[in-house]
């Protein structure tokens, strides 16, 4: 498609150019949406923390998986309390993916 101006074709190519690189960054860094199974109480270890805290079963946690496993515990993002960020290592089974909304 074109505007039928060289000038601002050329402009819009190196946009699109750029946009394109945005999408495969995000898609790459992608977080993914899960739950914790189960009820009662939920006690992870907390990187930032460096001590285990408590994550209610309703918490917004997202795997990240360029962080991959570590002794069968999978990274985890929370926003956490007021958005300060927390990354728990919490078992595989312990999380159900509730995939994109």
């Amino acid at each position: 498609m074109t505007t039928g101006n060289k000038e601002l074709d050329k402009k819009l190519d190196l946009l699109m150019d750029k946009l394109k690189g945005i999408v495969k960054m995000s898609s790459e860094n992608k977080l993914y949406p899960v739950v914790l199974t189960g009820k009662g109480p939920h006690f992870y270890y907390s990187i930032n923390a460096k001590a285990f805290v408590e994550v209610p079963a309703v918490s917004e946690l997202y795997i990240m998986p360029e962080k991959g496993m570590k002794d069968g515990k999978l990274y985890v993002f929370s926003p956490w309390k007021w958005n300060s960020g927390v990354i728990l290592l919490i078992p595989q089974e312990k999380l159900a993916i509730i995939g994109d909304n």
